[in-house]
């Protein structure tokens, strides 16, 4: 047994080594704003840690899924028992762990995924999952149960610490901290759920619920979502904090520590308690300079010199206006319902309740200007509010903001802030405009942003057009149904193939795409087929999507298609003409909505028959791309490259009978075809009738037509047909052309090519294949008049091909790019 447990041992220290392993995934994309990098798993997250080169401004990143960041509970030990974590991301931390040094300036939408389970424990300074923003975007994601844990450091470290983002610059917006904790026992911090310390920093319709707990050596600055916003401009809109805050120091609030003179809380609020050595606030733990406009705080507050609202008071003035509070504040000395002291600050309309708050006045010292202290039947009574010019939705008199409102026992009757998120709850049934289905009664406006209320007994049905700004199904497996109806929004979240924007009539999803951005449309039908839009017309604008389940003879209507085609149209628009570079679109399907072998695939554009798009493609078994389309707008669909989608699945072709030149068209199916006139040119340009044959008119089976143009000229012949309809209406075939020369006009088709080339109008010939140094690379014999030939084996170059018709040689040059 003594022999057998040493290589037992080292086989479970080789386990944990390798469970302990971290791998970098490069994510998919390019990094850039139109091809943004695809975060989809840890790995990718990880990458993102470890290229510092990929956090400069020019770099965009979209997650595409929710990550389980479990597993950095044990990464990188410590040596001493435990584990450091995740890296930040341009973090200045100890550089242990595979912690790369710098600043992250890029542009990063979660989409409304999340991250679970991150552990992160490091030290002393810029310690969050953004360690360093330097005008860093971040947008639309949500951290679930998150542990930062911060320690070490001597005098020289002040540089704070959060959840989210440590310190630096950056502009967030729907940015949510669902649970978990941050804890400080490092020298100092500045700290805070979302936020350390920061220079400049724009927050919008962000929220946290976690914990701050600091014990630091020399104390700290804390705030339950920003410790310390210390320069710069620094704006709060819509953002809240209500998990609770525990720190050791002075200057602790529920929702900031200590800030600068440029600092902006617009709509905010805080719940949770706060326990501080002192000079603590309900809402700020200290006023210099800043500006609180409808912002509230209503958890409570011990530690000395405390307030229900604010703390400790300096010199610069700030201005507070229709602002709150009614925790309990526990300091028996220069403490006050509101605030510690009152400053030489300008308060407006502001309240507090003197009853909850145990204090009979506003400020443990000054007098009680601009701030009511009210029982709490009047706190809970939304007309004490509105006598003093407060904007609450239902009345006008104050403003059409709609910045209050008051239901029942939400936030224990009292005022409670609007902000810009509404939460489908779907308690009374499916309507979307019964404010019953809403919390707190509200019903969405333009600039709403939609979350999805998991475990909701209804789900909405759509009746009318909706317009909002963003719509999230926040996790719930849900098929928005549009019917005839339209979504316009400017982005939907959380999306994936079992809760997706269903396109079941002739309802569209629209959205707005800046100029050079990434649109991304969750459409489909009877399946999930999403479409990504890059806008490069030069401006903003509107597009419209939707799903059709089969590709159809008039676009979207008339008898189904019978060649290789994915079953799909997606029907596109744009509300105006299109300019500059186009767009680049990127089509999406699963394997089993394939008919036949689409190998290689192109782009179909209908517009009054469908026609092959000829630009620059590339594909894999399930999507399209296509770059640069400035085209028009209609539907779209994918089919075999050589397939013809024209009206009435039309196939023409043309061949030489000594002076005559033999017209044979097929068409698999006609609706309403009145009759066929053959169109002849010499130069592709000035067309003439040279004669008609009338049609089948309605047929769903094989149709074959022939017409002989007698005495052809000699050289180079075009022939189309123009199809005409009962009604009036009619559409061209493709042009074919022969030449009376001795031999068919001859076309191939891509040049450049990538992995293969069509040789139109050869057959019966051979040909062969020359590199530059007039090697043979390929021959044989060319045995259709629209012959595939495969080239991806061949690397890329010039090439010359060379074909053999009637005896004589003739060559082409031929690029092949990879």
């Amino acid at each position: 047994m003594k022999i057998l447990s040493i290589p037992i041992l080292a086989l479970m220290l080789l386990c944990q080594h390798f469970s302990q392993a971290q791998t970098a995934v490069a994510p998919q994309g390019a990094g850039t704003v139109g091809n943004p990098y695809r975060i989809a798993t840890l790995e990718n997250l990880y990458w993102l840690s470890q290229n510092s080169a990929q956090w400069a401004s020019t770099k965009y990143f979209i997650q595409t899924a929710d990550i389980d960041a479990s597993a950095t509970s044990t990464w990188f030990p410590n040596g001493s028992g435990g584990y450091y974590g995740f890296p930040c991301i341009g973090g200045f931390s100890q550089a242990v762990g595979n912690q790369v040094t710098g600043s992250f300036a890029g542009n990063y939408d979660g989409q409304g995924y999340s991250i679970s389970n991150l552990y992160i424990n490091r030290g002393p300074d810029y310690v969050a999952l953004w360690g360093r923003g330097n005008n860093a975007i971040i947008r639309n994601l949500t951290l679930l149960n998150p542990t930062v844990l911060v320690s070490g450091g001597t005098s020289s470290n002040f540089q704070g610490c959060a959840i989210f983002m440590s310190s630096g610059s950056a502009t967030i917006d729907n940015i949510h901290i669902s649970g978990g904790s941050l804890t400080n026992t490092s020298y100092f911090g500045y700290c805070g759920a979302m936020f350390g310390r920061v220079f400049s920093i724009t927050a919008s319709n962000s929220s946290t619920s976690a914990s701050v707990n600091v014990n630091c050596v020399t104390g700290s600055y804390v705030g339950g979502f920003i410790g310390y916003p210390s320069s710069g401009t620094c704006t709060f809109n819509n953002c809240s904090a209500t998990g609770n805050v525990t720190a050791n120091g002075n200057y602790v609030g529920g929702f900031v520590g200590i800030m600068s003179a440029t600092s902006t809380f617009n709509s905010c609020w805080s719940t949770g308690n706060v326990n501080a050595a002192g000079n603590a606030g309900g809402f700020t733990g200290y006023l210099y300079g800043a500006s609180f406009n409808n912002c509230y705080a209503r958890g409570n507050v011990s530690g000395a010199n405390s307030g229900g609202f604010s703390g400790y008071s300096d010199s610069q003035p700030c201005t507070l206006t229709n602002c709150y509070a009614t925790g309990t504040v526990s300091s028996a000395t220069n403490s006050g319902g509101f605030g510690k002291d009152r400053g030489v600050h300008t308060y407006n309309n502001c309240f507090f309740d003197n009853q909850t708050t145990g204090k009979s006045n506003a400020f443990g010292t000054g007098v009680n200007t601009g701030v009511t202290a009210a029982t709490t039947s009047q706190m809970t009574s939304a007309s004490t509010f509105t006598n003093a010019g407060w904007d609450f939705i239902g009345e006008t008199t104050n403003g059409t903001n709609d910045f209050w409102f008051t239901n029942g026992s939400h936030n224990g009757g009292y005022p409670a802030l609007a902000g810009n998120i509404r939460e489908w709850t779907g308690t009374i049934n499916n309507s979307w405009s019964n404010p019953s289905n809403w919390m707190f009664g509200i019903l969405p406006t333009a600039s709403s942003i939609i979350r999805l209320s998991n475990g909701a007994p209804n789900l909405p049905a759509v009746s009318s057009d909706i317009t909002v700004d963003r719509f999230s199904f926040n996790g719930t497996n849900y098929l928005l149904d549009l019917g005839p109806y339209n979504l316009i929004c400017n982005q939907v979240l959380g999306f994936n193939a079992n809760r997706y924007v269903k396109t079941s009539g002739t309802g569209v999803l629209r959205l707005s795409i800046a100029n050079t951005r990434l649109g991304t449309f969750p459409v489909g039908n009877s399946a999930f087929n999403p479409a990504y839009i890059t806008n490069n017309t030069g401006s903003t604008d509107n597009f419209s999507i939707r799903v059709l389940d089969e590709v159809y003879k008039n676009g979207t209507s008339g008898p189904v298609s019978t060649q290789n085609r994915v079953r799909r149209t997606w029907d596109i628009s744009k509300t105006n003409p299109n300019a500059g570079s186009g767009i680049n679109i990127e089509l999406n399907w699963n394997p089993g909505e394939v008919e036949g072998t689409i190998s290689p695939a192109a782009l179909f554009h209908y517009a009054g028959s469908w026609t092959r798009q000829t630009g620059t493609t590339s594909a894999t078994s399930t999507s399209l791309t296509y770059t640069g389309y400035t085209g028009s707008f209609s539907p779209f669909a994918v089919a075999e490259f050589t397939s013809t989608l024209p009206a009435n699945e039309l196939i023409f072709r043309a061949k030489p009978s000594g002076t005559t030149a033999i017209l044979e068209w097929t068409t698999s199916s006609e609706t309403n075809t009145k009759n066929f006139i053959v169109e002849h040119s010499t130069n592709a340009s000035n067309w003439t009738e040279i004669g008609k044959i009338n049609a089948q008119g309605n047929s769903n089976s094989l149709s074959s037509y022939t017409f002989a143009h007698l005495q052809a000229p000699a050289g180079l012949n075009h022939y189309r047909l123009k199809l005409t309809d009962n009604d009036g209406g009619f559409a061209y075939s493709r042009v074919v052309a022969i030449s009376f020369s001795g031999k068919q006009n001859i076309e191939i088709y891509p040049n450049p090519a990538t992995s293969f080339i069509v040789i139109e109008g050869a057959k019966d010939g051979q040909y062969q294949l020359l590199n530059v140094t007039g090697n043979t690379t390929k021959q044989g014999v060319l045995t259709s008049n629209n012959q595939t030939l495969d080239l991806s084996g061949l690397p890329a170059g010039i090439y010359h091909l060379r074909i053999n018709m009637g005896g004589e040689w003739s060559a082409r040059k031929l690029v092949i790019s990879k």
